[in-house]
């Protein structure tokens, strides 16, 4: 019989052995995986409405373990990462590209292993458990994505979310690991979908939401057993170009990236006045009908993942157009410039020589 941490072993005839008060000593190990985050051995929840930012905040999480990099200023417990992508492979294959091409991790060895199948948790994860030990890795961290495509049943019986938990906490014994679950919300977007005693196993819980207006992806901590809730992190999406596909198509995707202070003020400001709205309204169209690749503009250096991009003159010519003030024409390129000025220092768009954009997701 082994013994519980922190309680010294007694004799092995008792079943149930006690320890007396003069023996109890607590641990002095750090009971995180990523401090005041995720512990370091656990049942835990990340849960968010659909393409709120869930993956790509867990995925940037995962590697950071992986490589043994601190999160945005906590330490963090290194150690193999088993991620179990269940829902849109082949996204997920395009994530993890841009990922390595946004970190400079070409050619790097990390401790990150993908197990991108389906998946019956609840009838295969001895299966599961004993397929990763034969491939030699001892992970630290699994992450299940998402909870719904690897459960047989339905989330709101009791019967098959109580089977579903016991077959998590399998896993999590196995490896003495944390063992994530990403999941959606449901029709209260209040909460994580599905049955209340998925709730009450895990030992963290963490709310992943992203306001559709300005882009910022939050995350909050609100339940961590033994550790202080409410952490919290803000983030954006920005776009990585990965080249074309093999019908001359761009091809891109999302990494995670931190913000902070004055950025999430600005993102977060009063709503876009009329002129404002005119010109944004106007540049989406001018670069849908009159857009550029970026690539066919040679004296300009755009950054990575900008697919598409409007000559400024144009966009102006545009947005007068389609009335973006009722004054006079010098009033009416007044309104333009301010407009454009105003969306810029909210980083609704990007400028550069003469050139204009929309930031990924705008």
């Amino acid at each position: 019989m082994s013994a519980v941490s922190g309680i010294p072993q007694t004799s092995p005839r008792y079943r149930f052995p006690l320890t007396p008060f003069d023996q109890i000593a607590a641990s002095r190990n750090s009971p995180y995986l990523v401090r005041g985050v995720l512990p370091k051995e656990g049942l835990c929840l990340v849960w968010g409405e659909p393409k709120c930012g869930k993956t790509f905040w867990m995925l940037d999480l995962a590697m950071h373990v992986a490589m043994d990099r601190p999160y945005r200023g906590r330490r963090t417990k290194s150690g193999p990462v088993v991620y179990i992508a269940c829902e849109g492979q082949e996204g997920f294959m395009l994530r993890l590209e841009a990922y390595r091409k946004a970190h400079g991790l070409a050619g790097c060895a990390v401790p990150f292993h993908l197990l991108s199948c389906s998946l019956n948790l609840s009838g295969e994860a001895t299966t599961l458990i004993r397929n990763i030990r034969e491939q030699s890795v001892q992970p630290s961290l699994i992450v299940i994505d998402t909870l719904n495509r690897t459960l047989k049943g339905s989330e709101s019986s009791d019967d098959d979310m109580a089977k579903y938990i016991k077959s998590s906490d399998l896993l999590r014994a196995a490896f003495k690991c944390a063992v994530v679950l990403v999941h959606h919300c449901g029709y209260d977007k209040g909460r994580p979908r599905g049955h209340s005693s998925l709730i009450g196993a895990v030992d963290a819980q963490i709310s992943v939401k992203r306001d559709r207006k300005n882009g910022v992806i939050k995350t909050e901590v609100e339940l961590l057993k033994d550790g202080e809730e409410g952490a919290e992190t803000f983030s954006t999406l920005q776009g990585v170009s990965l080249g074309h596909d093999s019908d001359g198509e761009a091809l891109g995707s999302c990494v995670i990236e931190e913000i902070q202070g004055s950025e999430i003020r600005a993102r977060s400001e009063k709503p876009l006045g009329k002129a404002e709205r005119v010109a944004l309204d106007a540049l989406r169209t001018g670069l849908e009908l009159k857009g550029q690749e970026p690539a066919s503009i040679a004296s300009v250096a755009f950054p990575d993942g900008v697919e598409r991009v409007l000559a400024v003159a144009t966009w102006r010519e545009m947005a007068l157009e389609k009335g973006i003030s009722a004054g006079k024409p010098d009033a009416q390129r007044m309104a333009f410039n301010r407009s454009m000025d105003g969306l810029e220092k909210r980083s609704v768009i990007c400028h550069k020589d003469g050139y204009v954009w929309l930031p990924p997701n705008k």
